[in-house]
């Protein structure tokens, strides 16, 4: 089973690596800039969170996250009932 999510992650990486497009070089020296860029798109997350509208996506985040859990958790249950089932 391993076997076949590895197969798949190399194969959309070699397709991802065959189809995407270089930067050209004026893009490649302006992501060069290091910590000062990073700080900056820090910072303006941080005032994103000054809004209403982004603060209320917060809720929402940790209940899909919940949801998710929950979910993988109960397909486990049931596949490794189903296996068990057939295995005899």
């Amino acid at each position: 089973m391993v076997i076949v999510f590895v197969t798949m992650a190399g194969a959309g990486l070699l397709l991802l690596s065959l189809t995407l497009d270089q930067l050209p070089r004026s893009l490649r020296s302006q992501r060069e800039g290091g910590s000062k860029e990073a700080l900056k798109l820090a910072l303006g997350a941080i005032k994103h969170m000054r809004e209403p509208a982004q603060l209320l996506l917060i809720p929402l985040t940790a209940y899909t996250g919940m949801e998710f859990g929950f979910f993988t958790a109960e397909w486990t249950k049931v596949s490794a009932f189903v296996f068990q089932m057939y295995r005899y």
